[in-house]
């Protein structure tokens, strides 16, 4: 796992992730095909997710991927990264039947937030994404001016899950934080705004409390609630 690696730079660094793309791809194809209780000889081909995404995380997997096909002699197949999140479901076999095309998509990562319908392989039809900033993003940042990384409960988190557990204790009506995008007639996200407010509120909330440096728990609780 890389949350470690994560936690103690209060998110995902872009080149950090690539260099332990680099350093783990090998290891982690060698335990899938173990697992499936096949060799390379036996699969048809290499496929490698090309974009969109994080340039150098990507970079790692294509150079590997390029490298395994030339020495297996497989061929090696493009696919987009959004396409593979959403069709990854229809790969267990249980949901087979249980998920039939068309359905609806909502993709929310660090990188992205997407909502479409998957008519099937290859034909997606887009509704709505980000106009600005990915959820991932927003969590990463307001954990940092928390400083939730060295909270003494939710420390060893990363970001998102470090906020949702404060959340669940904290009181979501203490800070009233601004609707996004309620009155337009789209699918779109914004997340850019609400980061920006909430950052003014993380500001005069240690003003307020003579804050040192680390919001006091019970506010850091609070905010994360209303977040």
């Amino acid at each position: 796992s890389q949350l470690s690696v994560h936690q103690a730079t209060g998110g995902v660094v872009p080149e950090v992730a690539g260099k332990l793309h680099q350093e783990h791809l090998h290891r982690t194809t060698q335990l899938a095909l173990e697992r499936g209780g096949v060799t390379v000889e036996d699969v048809a081909a290499i496929a490698v997710t090309t974009g969109p995404g994080m340039a150098p995380c990507l970079k790692a997997g294509l150079l590997f991927a390029k490298d395994l096909a030339r020495r297996a002699n497989k061929p090696l197949v493009s696919v987009h990264h959004m396409e593979a999140h959403a069709l990854t479901p229809r790969l267990q076999h249980q949901l087979q039947h249980q998920l039939p095309f068309p359905y609806l998509v909502l993709l929310v990562s660090g990188g992205h937030c997407l909502l479409a319908v998957a008519h099937g392989p290859g034909k997606f039809s887009r509704l709505g994404s980000t106009a600005d900033d990915s959820p991932g993003e927003a969590f990463d940042k307001v954990a940092r001016w928390l400083s939730l990384a060295s909270h003494p409960e939710v420390g060893h988190l990363p970001g998102g899950a470090a906020i949702e557990q404060l959340a669940k204790r904290g009181d979501p009506g203490r800070f009233p934080l601004p609707d996004v995008m309620t009155k337009r007639m789209d699918c779109n996200f914004s997340f850019s705004g609400l980061k920006t407010v909430t950052r003014e509120l993380i500001r005069k909330v240690g003003i307020e409390t003579d804050w040192d440096g680390h919001t006091p728990l019970v506010e850091s609780d609070n905010i994360a609630a209303c977040f």
